[in-house]
C-alpha cells in the first residue's frame, strides 16, 4: 500500500505540469463546494455534504504540499529538535524528563503518533502529522463558524485560511514546529468553549466548558509563548459565563468551577507526571527560567517590530498576501461594528483581544522567527470571519447588499492569494521525490548504522539534531542539542553539570562532536568544540574512542562497544 502511494507520487513528480494541474483541480473542488448551496437539494448538490467539504480541504492541502512534505532534508533546526524528542519519547518511554528547549512536553507527544502506527519519525511522518493540525484547525474553525453561521457562509469564511494554509511554499509552515499543536490546541479549545453557549449567550453544555479548559490547561505545556492566550480565553469565558443576569448565582459558579476544573486538571496532571519523573526542578530552570532569558534577549528593537512583521510576511510565501488584505479588511469593517448581528457582535470584542494578542505574543520572544508568523493566522481569520459573518447576515440588509458584501470579502482576502500562487513560479521541491529519498540519510548515519544495536542512544555536542532523524536513535541526555551548556548565561553552569551527570548516569553508545564548517551556529571548533570545555573531554577520553569523521563531524564510540565491534575502526 505504501509502495503504490510512494508510486503515484513519483508519477506526479515527473514533470510541473501534473503537480499543477492536479493541485489546482483540488483546489477548484473546495471553491466550488464552499460557494455553492450546499443544503439537500436536486441531483448533484445533496452530494455537497460537508463531510465531502473537509476531505477535499485535506486533498487540496495534500495537494500543494506534499513535493515539500516528502523531501527528506532537514527543513528548520528545531523541525529536528522536536523529531529527536518524539523519537527519545517512543524508544525511552520518557516523556517527562526530555528537555525541549521553549516547547514543552505537549508540542513533540503528536509526533509520537506515526509510530503508533509502525512508521518511523522522521521527517516525512513529522510534516504528515503538521498537516493532519493544519487542517484540524481549520476543521475546528469552520465548525465554530458554523455555530453561528449557515453552513454555506461558514465555508467561505474559512477560505481565506485554506487558501494560505494549501498555497504556502514556506518551509517555516510545512515543517513540524512549535506552533502546530498550540493552535490545534487553541481552535478546539474555542470552538468548545464558543459552542458551550447558545446564542443568547447562555450556557447549555456544561461538558463542553469542562472541555475547553482541559484544553486550555495544555496550552501552556505546549509553548509558554501561548500562555497569554489561555489566559485570555479563560477571563473571557469565566466572564461571559457570570453575564448570564438570567441564571441564579450559585448556578453561574457551578458552571464557571467547570471551566476552571478542566483547565487545572490538565495544569495538575502535566505538573504531577514531570514531578513524578523527577524531573521538576529541571524543568523550571529549562522551561520557565531559560524562556524568561530567551525573552530578555531581544534581536531587535521595540521600535522595529512592524517594519520586521511586513518583512517576514514577505520572507514566508504566501503570508504577505493573506495578513494584509485580512488585516485591511478588518480595518475598513470597524466602522459599521453596529450593523454586525446582534448575536454575534459579542464575539467582536473576544476577536479584538486574540487579534493583539496574536501581536503579543510574537513581539515577546524578541525574535525574526518566521514560523511565529503562524500565531497571526487564526486570530486573524477568526476576527476577519466574525465581522464578516456578521455583517452578511444582518437581516436588515437586502440581498443585493449582502451579495456585495459577499463579493467585497472574497474580492479583498481570497482572489489576491489565488493570483499571488497562480503567478507565482512553480513549486521548487517538484521533481526531486526521487532524489530527495537518497540524501535522506548522510555519511555520519551511514557510518553509524551498520553499527547500531536495539537500546543504543546517541548523544550530540552541538547543534545538529538531524542525526537522531537520520539514525532513529533516542537521545543520551535530557537534550538534543547543547546551545545551553555552549553559550554562557546564568544558568551555563548547572546546564553543564547536568549534562555531564547524564553522561556519566548512562553513557550513550555513541558520541558526536558536531562542531565544524556546514552546521547551525556553532562552526569554530578552537571556541566550540567538547574539548574546549576540560571536564567533558575527561569523560569522552575515558568511556569513548574516535573512530570517524564525516562532514565535519567527529564520531566517537563507548569503548566496551567498540571491544565487541572492532570492525568499527575499519
Amino acid at each position: 500500500m505504501t509502495d503504490a502511494i510512494y508510486q503515484v507520487f513519483l508519477w506526479l513528480d515527473d514533470g510541473w505540469e501534473r503537480f499543477w494541474i492536479t493541485a489546482w483541480i483540488s483546489f477548484a473542488a473546495v471553491l466550488i463546494t464552499s460557494l455553492l448551496p450546499c443544503a439537500a437539494g436536486t441531483h448533484w448538490r445533496r452530494w455537497n455534504h460537508p463531510a465531502l467539504y473537509c476531505t477535499l480541504v485535506l486533498l487540496a492541502l495534500v495537494a500543494f504540499r506534499w513535493p515539500m512534505i516528502g523531501a527528506g532534508i532537514e527543513f528548520n533546526p528545531d523541525e529536528s529538535q522536536l523529531l529527536a524528542g518524539a523519537i527519545t519519547t517512543w524508544h525511552r518511554h520518557v516523556i517527562w524528563s526530555i528537555d525541549m528547549g521553549y516547547c514543552g512536553p505537549w508540542a513533540f507527544l503528536p509526533l509520537t503518533l506515526p509510530a503508533m502506527l509502525g512508521l518511523p519519525i522522521d521527517y516525512l511522518s513529522g510534516r504528515c502529522v503538521a498537516l493532519l493540525m493544519t487542517w484540524s484547525t481549520i476543521v475546528f474553525l469552520w465548525l465554530t463558524f458554523r455555530h453561528f453561521f449557515a453552513d454555506r457562509l461558514a465555508r467561505m469564511l474559512v477560505l481565506p485560511l485554506v487558501c494560505l494554509m494549501s498555497f504556502t511554499r514556506s518551509e517555516d509552515f510545512v515543517q513540524y514546529s512549535g506552533e502546530q499543536s498550540p493552535l490545534f490546541y487553541f481552535s478546539v479549545a474555542l470552538w468548545l468553549l464558543l459552542t458551550a453557549f447558545d446564542d443568547k449567550g447562555l450556557v447549555v453544555r456544561v461538558a463542553r466548558l469542562f472541555l475547553g479548559g482541559v484544553f486550555i490547561g495544555m496550552l501552556p505545556f505546549s509553548k509558554l509563548q501561548v500562555a497569554p492566550i489561555g489566559v485570555l480565553l479563560a477571563v473571557f469565558f469565566l466572564a461571559a459565563i457570570f453575564r448570564q443576569q438570567s441564571q441564579p448565582l450559585a448556578k453561574r459558579v457551578r458552571q464557571a468551577a467547570w471551566l476552571v476544573a478542566g483547565a487545572l486538571l490538565m495544569l495538575g496532571f502535566t505538573i504531577s507526571c514531570i514531578a513524578a519523573s523527577g524531573s521538576l526542578f529541571h524543568f523550571y530552570k529549562s522551561y520557565l527560567v531559560m524562556g524568561l532569558v530567551y525573552a530578555g534577549i531581544r534581536a531587535y528593537e521595540n521600535s522595529e517590530f512592524l517594519p520586521l512583521i511586513w518583512q517576514l510576511s514577505k520572507t514566508a510565501w504566501g503570508v504577505f498576501p493573506f495578513l494584509w488584505p485580512t488585516t485591511a479588511a478588518i480595518a475598513l469593517a470597524l466602522p459599521f461594528t453596529a450593523l454586525v448581528k446582534v448575536e454575534v457582535r459579542r464575539l467582536l470584542p473576544l476577536g479584538g483581544l486574540l487579534f493583539l494578542s496574536a501581536y503579543f505574543i510574537v513581539w515577546a520572544p524578541g525574535r525574526d522567527s518566521p514560523h511565529y508568523l503562524l500565531f497571526f493566522i487564526i486570530p486573524t481569520a477568526f476576527l476577519l470571519g466574525v465581522f464578516y459573518g456578521g455583517l452578511i447576515t444582518n437581516t436588515h440588509r437586502s440581498a443585493w447588499q449582502r451579495r456585495g458584501l459577499i463579493g467585497f470579502f472574497l474580492a479583498v482576502c481570497v482572489v489576491p492569494q489565488i493570483y499571488s500562487c497562480y503567478s507565482a513560479d512553480t513549486q521548487p521541491y517538484v521533481g526531486n521525490l526521487g532524489s530527495s529519498r537518497e540524501y535522506a540519510i548522510g555519511p555520519v548515519a551511514k557510518t553509524l548504522l551498520p553499527l547500531m544495536r536495539e537500546g543504543d542512544t546517541l548523544t550530540v555536542w552541538g547543534w545538529a539534531c538531524t542525526y537522531y532523524v537520520q539514525t532513529q536513535l533516542p537521545q543520551g541526555t535530557r537534550e538534543s542539542h547543547t546551545e545551553r551548556q555552549i553559550v554562557f548565561s546564568p544558568e551555563q553552569e548547572y546546564f553543564r553539570m547536568r549534562f555531564l551527570a547524564d553522561m556519566e548516569r548512562e553513557p550513550p553508545v555513541f558520541f558526536l562532536d558536531a562542531i565544524g564548517e556546514g552546521h547551525f551556529r556553532f562552526t569554530d571548533r578552537n571556541v566550540f568544540a567538547h574539548d574546549r570545555w576540560t571536564a567533558l573531554q575527561t569523560v569522552i577520553n575515558r568511556h569513548y574512542q574516535q573512530i570517524d569523521e564525516k562532514e565535519n563531524t567527529r564520531i566517537y564510540m563507548r569503548r566496551d562497544r567498540l571491544a565487541e565491534q572492532p570492525e568499527a575502526l575499519k
